[in-house]
């Protein structure tokens, strides 16, 4: 998992999150909504997904729903409870999150997708 495509319209989350994983060797794209994420995922071909929920022209369940039965695993950071919008993300942060704690769950995502793949 090196590919990470971020949907997060709040610029100075965003901002970190982008820093903090490319920081951590990851190659990230961040998009300001998840219609723009949409537009970018089949070009970007990313091996994460994470994304907010409450965001202007999609919503990051919408997203999650358009993107579905594409195997990329989603990491929903938001303080939408993911059962109450009826979607499954792979994990679910609620927010407010540490720098850490993000890192620490796309970690545990990427040893889910290696032991998977192995």
């Amino acid at each position: 998992m090196r590919r990470i495509l971020i949907a997060e319209d709040d610029i100075l989350l965003g901002g970190v999150y982008e820093m903090l994983l490319e920081d951590a060797g990851f190659e990230v794209l961040w998009s300001r909504d998840g219609q723009e994420a949409l537009e970018a995922f089949d070009a970007f071909a990313p091996d994460l997904l994470i994304t907010d929920n409450s965001m202007p022209r999609m919503t990051g369940a919408e997203l999650i729903r358009a993107v579905e039965g594409s195997d990329v695993p989603v990491l929903m950071v938001s303080a939408s409870d993911p059962r109450v919008l009826q979607i499954e993300p792979d994990m679910w942060l609620e927010k407010p999150i540490t720098p850490a704690r993000l890192l620490s769950a796309v970690r545990a995502l990427q040893g889910r997708t290696v032991q998977v793949a192995a």
